[in-house]
């Protein structure tokens, strides 16, 4: 299912198949009706490719630029094309030095680091670490502009990661997944769920005690 190499001493994380191995994330049945997204922190629709990539929109920049990025659960980085982002026209842009290169089961890609304001669903999130897209290998099969990793800090390049940051200037530490294994109607909303996404005592929680994911 490919994965994400992080360099000496980092663990290889799911690739493709974290995103659908999610606990507590619902699928209900084809044809079911979108459920009550009214108490999300924010709600971002994604689109389902075959149930193997979930790709939704994300903001970079004043004014934002819209990027469309895969959901990723297995890394924990964000990175996008320069097709979709320029640096030069954002006001809230601030470069670095730093360049990364990141391995997943499929292929590669490096670029170079930055820092710019997100906006997913309706919170911005100031002064977020991501990198430019200046190579890549193997990644064809994307079907985006990037990619939005939402695992753990333990697999990170870049620094913090959109979840802490998250936390940090939204208080928002979880995000849940509504899959609809259909071509529309699912969504990334953040916060816990509400009582609506679930069966009484459906959802488990366990620790995460690797860091990683």
């Amino acid at each position: 299912a490919g994965g994400v190499d992080g360099g000496a001493g980092r663990a290889r994380a799911p690739w493709r198949a974290a995103l659908l191995g999610l606990a507590g994330a619902e699928r209900p049945a084809v044809g079911s009706s979108p459920m009550d997204m009214s108490a999300a922190d924010g709600v971002e629709p994604l689109q389902d490719w075959w149930n193997l990539q979930y790709i939704g929109s994300v903001g970079i920049g004043t004014p934002a630029q819209t990027a469309r990025v895969l959901v990723d659960t297995g890394s924990s980085d964000l990175w996008v094309s320069p097709s979709c982002y320029d640096s030069g026209m954002s006001s809230t842009a601030v470069p670095s030095d730093d360049a990364v290169s990141v391995s997943y089961g499929q292929g590669r890609v490096a670029g170079d680091v930055l820092a710019d304001d997100v906006t997913l669903g309706d919170i911005r999130v100031r002064s977020q670490r991501l990198f430019m897209l200046r190579a890549q290998q193997g990644m064809e099969s994307v079907a985006a502009d990037g990619v939005m990793g939402l695992a753990l800090p333990g697999l990170s390049h870049t620094g913090e990661t959109l979840l802490q940051r998250l936390a940090q200037q939204a208080n928002v530490s979880a995000f849940r997944l509504f899959l609809t294994g259909t071509a529309e109607g699912s969504y990334l909303a953040l916060g816990h769920p509400s009582a609506s996404w679930y069966a009484d005592h459906a959802v488990e929680w366990a620790p995460a005690v690797t860091g990683l994911w």
